[in-house]
């Protein structure tokens, strides 16, 4: 009996040791994912921090980055991106994060260029055409931008996110009723989120639809919640025209999702971070994940709700002639507002051609002296000196006893052509340029019986010395 129960016991141990074994084989080869999915974001940090130390690698190193970026640290996200040697990872997820960093920093040239270098790594990459999709709506080239969210969706973004995006270019364009018809869908099918039916009740609103606007806000769980997500869209939908300067942000379209690694065993996979994919706007009796920061750009909630503050609930019931009223006198005010953006469009346009010449005419100008001819015309034998700058002063010289004329081209830096030259006609046996501290020297030694002073002309870029025939 002893001899049975000491056995029993042995096999309980070697069981729960077994256990606790592959909990923590468990832990260790999931940890990274299980941070993820948890939006534990700062000891998602540390571990990687950890892991760098041991072995500095350019993936470690970028996984590091997309936690900070998804910590809301795009600041600390672009600095470890910046430890990367260009001629290292060169991956798409790579380059859109750099675009997702720099457009919440409203960098949005910078951020296009990058979204462009991974959807030339991979020209399928559905993330990297929503992302461009926001930039184009921002930039106001809505159908460009409708373009980009299509190619999202046919390479597998999240469907109902290129939905509501859909929809909100829709609504920017005014045409209400294709937004009505976008979303439709995605309440029949039980897949709306509060962006969804904040978009539909905007233009329900502005269609004059008021029994079904008023439906919505009825049957809806969180009615305030969704009035003041109207109120918000209707202010933003009114201001397209002014989202170069105040930011994406606030532009009601849904959060572009960013990716993160699963590095498990040998093979490092790209995975889409689950946080990313709740952009749905929490209940108010909803809060937070406790590691989440309250500010973060892309993380678990909230990620396309527009800043509201002391906005009051939409009415849940409206007259007809009122509300056809106020959708005429909204529909008059986006169009006015898209005319002022396309005018203000034009006008930067305009302005960055006028300043890419100016820098373009200053890099050519170098201040040189790029050649020097010789030729006989009907005015007589001439020396050319070309320049790719305007040319002013110059100074001349005779040196009697050397038989040698001096011509300093005043504010000329260096010259590209050839040093010395020899004539075999000509008044000038030898002619020689030399560089100095702010002029070009252009010496000619003269034959012997050469007489008579030449005639100095300056023609924009061009420096004639002539004897008349």
């Amino acid at each position: 009996m002893k001899r049975r129960l000491i056995l029993l016991i042995s096999t309980l141990l070697i069981v729960g040791c077994a256990n606790d074994t592959s909990k923590s084989e468990y832990v260790r080869d999931n940890g990274e994912k299980l941070l993820l999915s948890s939006g534990n974001y700062s000891s998602l940090i540390a571990r990687y921090k950890k892991e760098l130390q041991k072995e500095a690698s350019d993936e470690l190193r970028y996984k590091l980055a997309n936690a900070y970026y998804l910590a809301g640290d795009g600041e600390a996200a672009m600095f470890q991106l910046y430890q990367i040697s260009p001629k290292g990872l060169k991956t798409s997820e790579l380059a859109l994060l750099r675009a997702n960093i720099l457009y919440d920093q409203g960098r949005y040239q910078k951020a296009e260029q990058h979204v462009n270098t991974a959807l030339r790594r991979n020209p399928e990459y559905g993330t990297a055409y929503n992302l461009k999709g926001l930039i184009l709506a921002h930039r106001g080239d809505l159908s460009e931008a409708k373009q980009a969210f299509e190619m999202a969706r046919t390479y597998h973004y999240d469907d109902a996110s290129v939905k509501n995006n859909l929809s909100m270019i829709a609504i920017l364009k005014g045409d209400y009723k294709e937004a009505i018809e976008i979303l439709t869908p995605l309440i029949q099918s039980g897949r709306a989120d509060d962006t969804t039916r904040a978009n539909l009740l905007l233009a329900y609103a502005k269609t004059g639809q008021t029994r079904a606007f008023s439906q919505m806000l009825v049957g809806s769980e969180s009615d305030i919640n969704l009035a003041e997500k109207y109120k918000s869209l209707h202010s933003v939908e009114l201001n397209a025209s002014t989202r170069r300067k105040v930011g994406m942000h606030s532009l009601p379209l849904s959060p572009l999702n960013s990716t993160v690694l699963d590095t498990r065993g040998s093979e490092t996979n790209i995975l889409p971070a689950k946080a990313v994919e709740q952009y749905a706007t929490p209940a108010p009796d909803e809060a937070p994940p406790r590691n989440t920061p309250p500010n973060s750009v892309v993380k678990t909630q909230a990620l396309a709700q527009s800043k509201q503050e002391n906005f009051s609930p939409v009415p849940p019931s409206m007259s007809g002639s009122s509300a056809k009223e106020k959708s005429e006198n909204a529909l008059i005010k986006i169009r006015a507002q898209l005319q002022k953006a396309k005018l203000n469009k034009e006008k930067i346009a305009l302005k960055n051609i006028k300043a890419s010449e100016k820098e373009t005419k200053k890099a050519q100008s170098k201040r040189h002296v790029t050649a020097l001819t010789y030729r006989t015309t009907d005015k007589g034998i001439e020396y050319v000196a070309t320049s790719d700058f305007d040319l002013g002063k110059v100074h001349t010289l005779f040196l009697k006893k050397k038989g040698k004329w001096v011509f300093d081209i005043q504010g000329a830096k260096d010259f590209t052509t050839k040093r010395k030259r020899f004539y075999k006609t000509g008044p000038a046996k030898i002619v020689e340029l030399g560089e100095h501290k702010d002029f070009v020297r252009i010496v000619l030694t003269m034959r012997s019986g050469v007489k008579g002073e030449p005639k100095i002309e300056v023609n924009g870029h061009k420096l004639y010395i002539r004897w008349s025939a």
